[in-house]
């Protein structure tokens, strides 16, 4: 059973026409809220991790690391970490995740 729910119609004002980012920030609350799930701060990069993570015979959860504070924090890109992952994969020599 699929179930759709419309949601009212959102519309950017002046400040998030010229800041994007602040009216899909709004939209992301308010359908979080219509679902009542919590939001996150996931995004593609955090998938292709956890995909990194399984490729590399590591569990999942590994790759899971929030990939946009990461970024912001010090300066990575997804190559990096996924480089990292395999130095990460060399030290965990029983394959649990856990250094």
């Amino acid at each position: 059973t699929l179930e759709v729910e419309f949601l009212p119609v959102i519309s950017p004002t002046e400040e998030e026409k010229r800041e994007p980012h602040k009216f899909a920030r709004r939209v992301q609350v308010q359908v979080a809220a219509a679902m009542g799930v919590p939001m996150t701060e996931h995004t593609v990069e955090d998938v292709q991790l956890e995909l990194a993570a399984v490729k590399a015979k590591l569990p999942a959860e590994v790759g899971v690391l929030g990939f946009s504070a990461l970024k912001e924090v010090f300066s990575v890109d997804a190559k990096h970490i996924k480089q990292q992952m395999l130095v990460f994969r060399e030290l965990d020599r029983s394959g649990s995740g856990k250094i």
